[in-house]
């Protein structure tokens, strides 16, 4: 086993009696004390890192307990949908299934949670007249009677869920916006189709305050750059 200098710490040959670095005597002894002293220092380290690491795990589980906790109020706080109001969600689903959006469609039959009324969040914080509203990072999208009353048909109810879709995934209003609005053509919701619908036009304002730069554009000026 190497020598350790007790004076500056150097490792030295077992057969060297002096320090190479310093030239103190390296008696057993002292070589033993050394030795010792890195062992309780090691202990100490590895203590701190144990208590470390315990109160980490203890704050985590106390986290998610709360986050898990307010998840039940906020289902429990609001009406589930009906079985027809299931079946119209499903069918909207259906078609961005049709379409390719399949990370959408992932996030929306496995993950989300869905109600068909207002939670105490929503309650709390209120928002604009919409067709729907979702609760990050808990999942939870709430449908407005407006959703099932308001859109022409399964396409439309379709752009809806894409736009919520995005905010499953914590994404903003802004970047929500542009993205339907560029995916519109590929889910088949184009103006030559439904330009009088209360939705496109919704929409549309809607994407011109968030993404006013998809309406600006050369030889179009706020016009549609993405038709």
């Amino acid at each position: 086993m190497n020598k350790k200098c007790p004076q500056c710490g150097l490792a030295n040959f077992p057969h060297e009696e002096n320090c190479r670095r310093c030239q103190t005597v390296l008696t057993s002894q002292t070589v033993q004390n050394t030795n010792d002293n890195d062992s309780r220092k090691t202990h100490g380290l590895d203590r701190a890192a144990f208590w470390f690491i315990k109160r980490f795990a203890s704050a985590a589980v106390i986290a998610a307990l709360i986050l898990f906790g307010v998840y039940i109020s906020l289902l429990r706080s609001a009406n589930t949908l009906t079985t027809e109001q299931q079946i119209t969600v499903d069918k909207a689903i259906e078609v961005l299934s049709e379409k390719g959006f399949e990370r959408e469609v992932s996030l929306l039959r496995s993950v989300a949670a869905y109600r068909s009324s207002d939670n105490w969040l929503n309650n709390y914080t209120g928002h604009e007249t919409a067709y729907a509203a979702t609760n990050f990072p808990f999942e939870i999208i709430t449908l407005y009677e407006t959703f099932f009353t308001e859109t022409i048909d399964d396409t439309e109810r379709a752009s809806i869920l894409l736009h919520e879709a995005q905010h499953l995934q914590g994404a903003n209003e802004a970047n929500t916006c542009e993205y339907v609005w560029r995916n519109k053509k590929t889910l088949g919701w184009s103006k030559a189709n439904y330009k009088t619908s209360k939705v496109w036009r919704g929409v549309q304002i809607l994407t011109k305050e968030n993404a006013p730069r998809l309406f600006i554009c050369e030889g179009n000026e706020m016009g549609d750059c993405i038709e």
